[in-house]
């Protein structure tokens, strides 16, 4: 059986103190099933300052997904890291906007943007 999200950490960023999480496919209660051991142990063992999440490989999430992701923001936020995530589509950005994300963790379009505002 397929998986229906997939997640590829990238290289930590040491320059800018960051870990970029690359979602594709559907973040639903099997996506996350799929994916939440890694990102159990990623954020357990989080020792950057900011984890950003790109989207940009999302189709769908759905409203037990975004209680995830709010637990996750609320576990790193504990240790004064930063949780960001880049580049959603307008369908997710939309949804993600609708149940108020956007005013507790920051969305930017692209990574470049993110760190310029940093700057």
């Amino acid at each position: 059986m397929n998986k229906s999200l997939d997640v590829k950490f990238q290289n930590p960023d040491l320059n800018n103190s960051s870990q970029v999480v690359a979602f594709s496919g559907e973040f639903d209660k099997v996506g996350r099933a799929d994916v939440a051991p890694e990102l159990e142990s990623l954020i357990k063992n989080f020792t950057l300052d900011s984890l950003i999440f790109d989207f940009s490989g999302l189709k769908f999430i759905n409203s037990e997904s975004i209680g995830y992701i709010i637990d996750m923001q609320s576990r790193l936020s504990k240790y004064g890291k930063k949780f960001v995530l880049i580049g959603a589509d307008q369908h997710v950005k939309d949804v993600l906007n609708a149940v108020g994300i956007s005013e507790i963790i920051p969305m930017y379009e692209t990574l470049d943007e993110y760190f310029s505002k940093q700057k």
